[in-house]
This record gives C-alpha cells, structure tokens and sequence, in this order.
C-alpha cells in the first residue's frame, strides 16, 4: 500500500500558492477579480506534456522530455523536486538494475524502492537525464522496458509503465 502523505501537501501547498498569487493579482490589478483560468497551472501543463510523451516518437520524445524536465523544475515545483531527489544514488539504483541483465534482452530489473517519496525521486532523476541525453532514455527502455524490435515501443512502453504513474502520483 503506497502511502499518499507527500502528494496531499503537494496539492494543499498548490493550492495554497495559487491562492496567494491570486490576492497577489487581484492588488496589482486594482482588486479585481483574476480567474482561476488566468493563473498559470504547472500540474496541467505536467498532465498535458505526459499525455504528449506517451504517443511520442523518438524526436518528439526528445522534445517533450525536456518540457517536462523543465515542468519539473518550475520556480513552482522546485524546492518539492529538490526534497525528493535529495540522497538519491541514481548511477548505484542503474547499476543494481543492470546487473540483474540475463541473457535475454529486457530481463533486467529494477529494484524500485518501497516509499512512494523515493520512486518519485529516481523518476525526477531520470527524466532530467532522459532531458540531458535522450539517447541514455532509448538505452534504459531497452534495457529495462523492451517491448519488441522497435525503440518507439520501447520508449512507450518504458513511459506508459514509468512516467504515467509518476504523473498520477
């Protein structure tokens, strides 16, 4: 059973920040009201960008890793990002994973850890890499994601089972 106490204050602090950035607008339009369709909204554009990833194509997928790396890291979601990636050994978890390589391709696994906080950790932490260099996200879902003969499946098929998750966390 996955524990949901982290995801709950990202939604409260969320909507705390909009509130406030909506009595912020409200003061420097004169006191008008600012509609909620006004304020930006990084957990829709988030939504938007996964939705995106999950039909890409390899070029596509470039693109739209790095919008949602970039998503990450919004003034917004920064310091949240930040907490859940802090003490995370990304180069050890890959290693652990490889060396779990059979014979077959695609037998390796991963060893996803228990906490919910860590797992969204190592998918900030991989995205930002995917982000940096797309080539190492078509090496990790042929590796860990193999679907077939095709990296566009791979790569589906690693987002569908990855990144789709993360994005309902």
């Amino acid at each position: 059973m996955r524990s949901r106490p982290l995801v709950l204050q990202m939604k409260k602090t969320y909507r705390k920040q909009i509130s406030e950035r909506a009595a912020l607008a409200r003061l420097d339009q004169g006191g008008k009201d600012v509609t909620s369709d006004e304020l930006p909204s990084i957990l829709r554009q988030i939504e938007n960008t996964v939705s995106d990833l999950r039909w890409a194509d390899v070029p596509s997928f470039t693109r739209h890793i790095k919008k949602l790396s970039h998503l990450l890291h919004d003034p917004e979601l920064e310091e949240m990002s930040r907490k859940l990636t802090d003490g995370i050994d990304l180069d050890a978890w890959l290693k652990a994973g490889e060396a779990t390589q059979g014979g077959m391709i695609g037998s390796a696994r991963l060893q996803w850890p228990t906490t919910q906080n860590e797992e969204l950790g190592i998918v900030i932490l991989l995205i930002d890499r995917f982000a940096e260099k797309p080539n190492e996200a078509l090496n990790f879902s042929h590796t860990f994601y193999h679907a077939g003969g095709k990296y566009i499946d791979n790569i589906q098929n690693m987002t569908a089972q990855m990144i789709l998750p993360f994005a309902r966390d």
